[in-house]
């Protein structure tokens, strides 16, 4: 197992140590060797000597452990690059060399029994009674939402450890400890380092070390050493980072399951599609569970399974495929429909990738999908599979070789198909765009078109003659044929507006004519 200069100086407290330049969070020194005047040295091997002689080589090691120094000192480490761990002259060389010899072998030995249980698929609170080991001290981790996931028996916290008490019985991170570290704005620290980070908010309370676990960009858990019998240092914050790598697998499985409250949560998402009302406080404290909050984006997937997934019985291979697609989400079966909520990422063009993925495997299977705008408010689930179901049918008869149907492309066809079974819809149209339709058909001319190409692109006339793939003086005949027809007032926001409707309306009209059957 790898070590630094820095847990060195923690476990040779007594020789007032001092660093310099020495990292505390990277692990890179593999062994310990005496210093000689060889040439070469190995830039994984720390090497102890007195400061006369480290000072009297040219090319110095890149770890040592220098024993004496005088004014010099710190200059030559600078000039040579050299990052040291410096004692006092009066130090014996032979007993430091045997103290490094035993923390490498303690270390070792762990790291193999860790390890070790890792591979024999130990539960998580067995590993960490062997993190606990490290450091002598009470080891524990939480998910996301701060919830207890799992904590070691082999070093319980004391009695005395208010905080601690309070996280039993509740199951989840003392709040008054959060309270006062949101106080001391350390909490979005916390949150966001990607690095262990040495915590004391007072003497009323532990010091702690601890350090994230990530999924891409979310933070899935933490893990969290607290001092009880042994004293917690910064200089450990590299070690803590080492151990807890270790069961980065063990947490990403439990994070992946949280079966306790998926089961919560696709109730609830079931009673919302079936129209119950859901508490709103219950909503989110149920989906703060997985680590999902309403600062956040979301959307809803409808998925129907094919006649041919349930006849051949690989529905449930294809649910797991399109569920690997999207790293966040909650799954629910419907009636034969697969309903995926998936959080956004802020990565818009990790989206994109996912969701081109998806896109392909649903043609291959000649399966369909669509996909609700998204949202943040976890009430309107019931509202966004309405928005999610409408994109689909609509998609699906307007676009049937797609597969993959977005609301945002829907909306309008949705919106004029709602409205057209309360009224006729070539009503709302503004009269003056009415009679250019009407000189379109009897002259077979373009120009409603032009007038919404022009209008979509706020009346620039290099952008409009670009999409409509014609000469700018043919635009200003067309636009001034267009005046001339209607008298449209089209410096006029409010126009403008009536115009762009009307043209969508009456597009989507031709559009129903040109699909109705002979």
């Amino acid at each position: 197992m790898k070590l630094n200069l820095a847990v060195f100086a923690y476990h040779l407290a007594d020789y007032a140590p001092r660093l310099y330049d020495s990292e505390i969070h990277g692990l890179g020194v593999a062994d310990v060797r005496f210093l000689d005047r060889q040439e070469t040295f190995l830039s994984e091997s720390v090497y102890i000597g007195m400061w006369d002689k480290l000072q009297a080589l040219i090319k110095p090691p890149f770890y040592v452990v220098c024993i004496g120094r005088d004014e010099t000192t710190d200059r030559w480490l600078e000039e040579h690059g050299v990052k040291a761990l410096i004692l006092d002259s009066e130090v014996e060389l032979k007993e430091v060399f045997e103290r490094l010899q035993d923390i490498f072998q303690h270390y070792n030995r762990l790291e193999s029994e860790l390890l070790e249980a890792v591979l024999c698929k130990e539960p998580l609170n067995v590993l960490l009674n062997i993190c606990a080991k490290f450091f002598a001290n009470p080891t524990f981790i939480t998910d996301a939402a701060l919830c207890l996931v799992a904590t070691c028996d082999n070093f319980a916290h004391p009695e005395t450890d208010r905080a601690w008490q309070e996280t039993i019985e509740s199951g989840r991170s003392s709040s008054e400890l959060l309270l006062l570290m949101k106080r001391k704005k350390l909490t979005n620290l916390l949150n966001t380092s990607r690095k262990a980070e040495f915590v004391n908010v007072g003497e009323n309370y532990s010091k702690i070390i601890c350090t994230n676990y990530f999924d891409q960009e979310v933070r899935i858990a933490t893990f969290t050493v607290s001092e009880a019998y042994t004293p917690l240092s910064p200089l450990q914050a590299g070690l803590v980072d080492h151990v807890a790598k270790l069961l980065t697998a063990e947490v990403r499985k439990q994070h992946k399951a949280s079966s306790r409250y998926l089961f919560a949560i696709r109730s609830n998402i079931s009673n919302l599609l079936h129209g119950q009302k859901i508490d709103g406080a219950i909503l989110k404290t149920n989906f703060a569970h997985i680590g999902w909050t309403d600062q956040e984006d979301y959307r809803l997937l409808k998925i129907p399974l094919t006649a041919a997934e349930l006849a051949d019985g690989t529905a449930g291979h294809n649910r797991k495929i399109y569920e690997s697609i999207f790293p966040h989400y909650v799954s629910l079966d419907l009636n034969e429909v697969l309903i995926l909520v998936i959080r956004c990422a802020r990565d818009t063009e990790a989206d994109k990738r996912r969701f081109a993925e998806l896109k392909k495997h649903l043609k291959n299977e000649n399966a369909a999908c669509g996909v609700s705008k998204t949202f943040h408010d976890f009430d309107m689930l019931g509202e966004e599979y309405k928005l999610a179901n409408a994109a689909l049918e609509i998609g699906s008869w307007k676009y049937p070789k797609e597969a993959l149907y977005f609301y945002e492309d829907m909306m309008l066809e949705h919106l004029f198909s709602e409205g057209s079974r309360i009224f006729n819809l070539r009503s709302l149209c503004h009269d003056s765009v009415l009679r250019i339709a009407e000189h379109d058909q009897q002259n077979n001319s373009s120009l409603l078109q032009t007038l919404k190409v022009y209008l979509l692109q706020e009346k620039s006339l290099l952008a409009a003659s670009q999409e409509l793939h014609i000469h700018r003086n043919t635009l200003v005949y067309r636009l001034g044929k267009i005046e001339q027809i209607s008298g449209l007032d089209l410096n006029s926001p409010l126009i403008r507006l009536q115009g762009i409707l009307s043209c969508l309306i009456l597009e989507y009209l031709n559009g129903l004519e040109e699909k109705a059957p002979d």
